[in-house]
């Protein structure tokens, strides 16, 4: 095995974590959408309690800063011009599933309760998810884009600790790649 997956084993960083369960729980929600029931597929998502706990938190804040920046291309305030603007900001390249819109969705309909996702720890209310969308707007509205990125990346920044090897067990077991 290279050094390179020995040592991304040991660290995750925030922003991968969020990325990965975010494309998961998106891709959850349009296989709903089109037409594949909870009896079909369910999305357990495992690991340790406070580990899920703080990764679920940034997964809502991130999709309620890009639920801020979308109001505000709507609404034609910064911080991009157009929705492809936005579209490009958050994929960066990174896959499908991704589109801004739909983690804002993703998380109201997980809140609801009307999708079989299950995810052990303490999910908040849709209410504190909207406040904190809208606090973000009041925040960021007319700021620059540098600012706005500035801020998004501060949601994410950080690694995940690497306890008793959870991460390392876990990956082992779901790599796309086999250990060589």
């Amino acid at each position: 095995m290279s050094n390179y997956h020995k040592s991304s084993w040991c660290r995750c960083s925030v922003s991968q974590a969020v990325f990965h369960m975010a494309s998961w729980l998106n891709e959850a929600v349009s296989l709903g959408s089109n037409g594949v029931t909870s009896r079909q597929c369910t999305v357990h998502i495992e690991g340790p309690y406070g580990t899920i706990e703080h990764i679920w938190s940034k997964v809502k804040s991130t999709a309620a800063f890009y639920d801020a920046a979308t109001r505000c291309v709507r609404n034609g305030e910064q911080p991009n011009a157009t929705r492809k603007d936005l579209i490009d900001a958050f994929v960066e390249t990174r896959g499908s599933h991704t589109d801004p819109e739909q983690l804002a969705h993703t998380v109201r309909h997980i809140l609801s309760g009307t999708l079989v996702i299950q995810i052990p720890c303490t999910l908040g209310r849709i209410s504190d998810f909207e406040d904190e969308s809208q606090q973000m707007s009041s925040l960021l509205v007319g700021q620059s884009q540098a600012e706005w990125e500035k801020y998004r990346l501060s949601i994410v920044e950080g690694f995940l600790d690497d306890v008793d090897g959870v991460f390392k067990e876990t990956q082992s077991l779901y790599a796309d790649f086999p250990e060589s």
